[in-house]
């Protein structure tokens, strides 16, 4: 997405850089590791919770723009930018 340019992600992540409360938080209701399954649309869930300021304690601040990244299998991918 061109966050950062390549081999440069370490240095981009670090420091709580993509934490909630960090400039660019990412996986706010845990990721893959907690909300993947039914087709990955817990992620589109949080993406609305995050904009709709519904999200409770992992709520960002001010959140206004969504993004909602997938990559499958086969090569195949999406991304949905949602916006409040």
């Amino acid at each position: 997405m061109g966050f950062c340019k390549r081999g440069e992600g370490g240095d981009f992540v670090s420091n709580g850089r993509i934490e909630l409360g960090g400039a660019l938080p990412v996986n706010t209701h845990g990721g893959l590791l907690s909300e993947a399954h039914i087709l990955g649309m817990n992620h589109y869930i949080e993406a609305v919770r995050q904009l709709r300021g519904e999200a409770g304690a992992r709520q960002v601040k001010d959140a206004r723009i969504g993004v909602v990244t997938g990559f499958g299998d086969f090569g195949d991918g999406c991304m949905a930018i949602l916006g409040a």
